[in-house]
């Protein structure tokens, strides 16, 4: 269910209910190369969020968010079109909403991106949380690690940003894609042996990426390698897997 299209009496109730889950789901607005629009993850995340809720056995039970647009994208800052918030006013915004959700009486709590650069960001706050509610669910995912597993070798390497994942995706949402315009870019190897910007190589040192340092185009990746089906595919497991979690977290 969404969450603002319920009354206050609907919300009332639900925040009495020890199964009821609040998704809290973090987007960008952030280049996609030449090929993807700049809410690219935005547009992914809430509809894999579609596709998993009704995938789940309880969704009456579950309350989700809409999509914060505006995330933590200063490495994507170079590129016209990118709108960044600061990540201590990304983390302010967050624990400022999720203060009053807890406060309210929601028990559970689920923060989710698609964007790997807010990992970090959900870690902390995430644990300010917990500090202030330590009887309350707190949980916080980014869903290509958590999926990462299962897909891996499905999806062409390097897979990083604007690549053969993301294209994919989009192209079996239907999504504006400008695919004669998508080309394999992007420096992977930053240091051998240490740092790779491929999430299918692991990297034992991190770094602040600057994307324009490694890609004239914004991308990282071989978006040339997408399809429709591949996409298909994709999203099928990721929200199988995602639903899964879900219908356990709901009932703890």
């Amino acid at each position: 269910m969404q969450y603002y299209l319920q009354t206050w009496p609907e919300l009332d109730e639900s925040r009495r209910n020890n199964k009821t889950l609040v998704i809290f789901p973090l987007g960008t607005i952030e280049q996609h190369g030449h090929h993807l629009p700049l809410g690219t993850d935005t547009i992914i995340l809430d509809s894999i969020l579609q596709i998993t809720t009704q995938k789940c056995k309880q969704n009456q039970n579950i309350l989700t968010l809409p999509v914060l647009p505006y995330g933590f994208s200063h490495h994507h800052i170079a590129f016209p079109g990118t709108l960044s918030l600061s990540a201590d006013i990304l983390e302010k915004v967050l624990i400022t909403l999720c203060w009053q959700l807890l406060s309210q009486g929601f028990k559970k709590l689920l923060l989710i991106s698609w964007h790997g650069g807010h990992t970090s960001i959900m870690h902390n706050v995430s644990y300010e949380l917990k500090k202030a509610f330590p009887e309350k669910h707190i949980f916080y995912l980014s869903i290509i690690d958590f999926a990462f597993d299962k897909i891996k070798n499905i999806i062409a390497e390097p897979v990083y940003h604007a690549d053969d994942l993301e294209t994919s995706i989009m192209l079996a949402l239907g999504q504006r894609v400008l695919l004669n315009k998508a080309s394999k870019d992007g420096i992977v190897e930053v240091l051998n042996g240490y740092i790779y910007l491929d999430f299918k190589k692991f990297s034992k040192v991190k770094i602040p990426v600057n994307v324009a340092e490694f890609s004239k185009s914004g991308v990282i990746g071989d978006p040339t390698s997408s399809s429709t089906d591949k996409g298909k595919v994709l999203l099928e497991i990721i929200s199988e897997e995602l639903a899964k979690f879900i219908d356990k977290v709901i009932e703890i």
